[in-house]
């Protein structure tokens, strides 16, 4: 009696494995995609917010300077100028990447961060902004501005 594989046995076997392995890799590259359009859309927004609060130091305008954030139909945010966005001036305007969405602002809300005119401090209520997934809420990332005006995110 012979020990070991028929040649079949083996085909079988690396089919079987090859269709785990494309299975897997499949979710890998999808989480991937999400992580690196959070992580961009991020970054986006604290390059966004440190040019408003640059605008204020500056006196750009010779007005205070922040970012909107709307959680509606479709999630963007927009730079502007003045004391708030319904009254100021609007500037460049982004929508969230295709798949994420804002847990703060919550559904239906919005929330403006503001830098005050040459000092930059923040002087809005609104101290954090978080983006998440929305195929996978776990992947998530919070940016923070504090009184200061630092904007950090994690």
């Amino acid at each position: 009696m012979k020990k070991g594989f028929t040649f079949l046995e083996a085909v079988l076997a690396l089919s079987i494995l090859s269709i785990i392995v494309v299975i897997g890799s499949g979710s890998l590259f999808a989480n991937r995609r999400i992580q690196t359009e959070l992580d961009s859309n991020v970054s986006v927004i604290s390059d966004m917010l440190r040019r408003a609060q640059n605008n204020a130091i500056t006196g750009e305008g010779f007005v205070a300077w922040g970012v909107h954030f709307d959680n509606g139909s479709e999630d963007f945010y927009q730079m502007f100028s003045g004391a708030d966005w319904t009254d100021g001036t609007r500037h460049e305007q982004f929508t969230l990447a295709s798949g994420l969405v804002f847990e703060v602002p919550t559904e239906g809300a919005n929330a403006e961060i503001l830098f005050d005119l040459r000092s930059g401090k923040r002087i809005s209520a609104t101290d954090n902004i978080i983006i998440r997934s929305s195929v996978k809420p776990d992947l998530k990332k919070t940016i923070s501005v504090s009184g200061e005006g630092k904007v950090s995110s994690d």
